[in-house]
């Protein structure tokens, strides 16, 4: 959907029809237990839209995998402290930042600068 450019009518179609390449046959060939992730709000609306099945945040998915640590660790009850609630949040924002800079050099917006070994 590539953020609001599927929600105008105009691009509605175009929209659809870059879903159903690859990314929407494959969700719905997904099994059930498959976990669906994306990081982006339009995507997982689309797919939800399309398929009725619900994507994932990225930051929900390591909230999960936390969770579960958590409950599966040896002695997990009364005895442990609780953890920092400051450390998902921080998890997620280096995650997104990454992201953004990942896209960002691919798409061409950064360019990295190499100075090679040249001497005077």
């Amino acid at each position: 959907m590539a953020g609001s450019f599927g929600y105008e009518a105009k691009h509605y179609e175009i929209s659809q029809a870059v879903g159903e390449r690859v990314l929407l046959p494959a969700v719905r060939r997904a099994g059930a237990d498959t976990l669906i992730v994306t990081s982006g709000f339009s995507c997982r609306a689309q797919i939800e839209q399309a398929t009725g099945r619900r994507a994932l945040h990225v930051a929900e998915v390591l909230h999960r995998g936390l969770e579960r640590r958590r409950q599966a660790a040896p002695g997990a009850g009364a005895r442990e402290r609780p953890p920092k609630r400051r450390a998902l949040p921080a998890a997620a924002a280096v995650l997104v930042a990454a992201v953004a800079l990942s896209l960002s050099w691919r798409r061409g917006w950064i360019r990295v600068q190499r100075h090679g070994g040249r001497r005077r």
